[in-house]
């Protein structure tokens, strides 16, 4: 294990490149972190490189031919795999499958190490999906809200979730969102849920009817997280006006 000098982190040697000139053999800085260099310098120089993209282009025809011709040659063998594939996807899956089953350890390894290399950007990249998901799913957003406020009524009262949160709920999230259809107001739509801009029959929320911080036990802050303690109400009387009241 080796510790980075920038990101002063500990990593295996193998997160760091190779330089001769040094007592270790490695570099100093981790290969994440040199990488982060390098894109930031070159994001902040465009011009710059742009310049030198173009002068060395210019003073190495035969370079610059011989690489547009390993990209062409990419190109195509990027397509006859892709025609291969589609022309043969039982016999594919099938490869796949045994392959698979052949390097379980391997993959198993691999996709740990990526995950723990990559856990900032996978997470950017799920919640970004997520967001993207909400905006024209209302299903998903709905069963996502209602976890959040199971788990989040639960917490806050020292009490861990014991059970999955359509347990809780008492129904599945298919027929808690016709339930909470039928409680509408004739300007509520699902392309309004969690709106507010401080006006009345803007947006709505979804509201326990009897407020969770009325619950003194643990059975009792079950019972009142049950589908029928839950309604859709104006977004401006819920924040401003019924809060935690009943």
């Amino acid at each position: 294990m080796k510790e980075c000098g920038k990101c002063k982190t500990e990593k295996s040697f193998s997160e760091f490149t190779k330089n001769k000139s040094k007592k270790d053999g490695l570099q100093i800085h981790c290969s994440i972190c040199r990488n982060k260099v390098k894109k930031d310098w070159v994001l902040k120089n465009k011009e710059h490189v742009y310049n030198y993209r173009k002068e060395y282009g210019k003073n190495n025809p035969e370079k610059m031919k011989l690489y547009s011709k390993r990209q062409l040659n990419c190109e195509i063998a990027k397509q006859k795999k892709k025609e291969y594939r589609l022309n043969n996807i039982d016999k594919v899956k099938k490869q796949e499958k045994i392959s698979k089953i052949k390097n379980k350890d391997k993959i198993r390894k691999t996709s740990e190490a990526y995950r723990i290399k990559n856990k900032e950007k996978i997470n950017k990249k799920v919640n970004e999906n997520r967001r993207n998901r909400k905006k024209v799913d209302p299903l998903f957003k709905l069963s996502s809200t209602i976890r959040v406020a199971i788990n989040t009524s639960l917490k806050r009262n020292g009490y861990s979730k014991k059970a999955r949160a359509f347990k809780i709920l008492g129904c599945e999230f298919e027929d808690f969102k016709f339930y909470i259809e039928s409680k509408f107001e004739p300007w509520m739509t699902w392309d309004n849920h969690g709106l507010y801009n401080g006006e009345l029959n803007y947006g709505w929320d979804l509201d326990h009817i009897m407020p969770i911080v009325s619950a003194k036990t643990e059975d009792e802050m079950i019972k009142l997280n049950h589908y029928t303690n839950f309604q859709p109400l104006c977004g401006y009387i819920n924040r401003n006006i019924k809060r935690d009241n009943y």
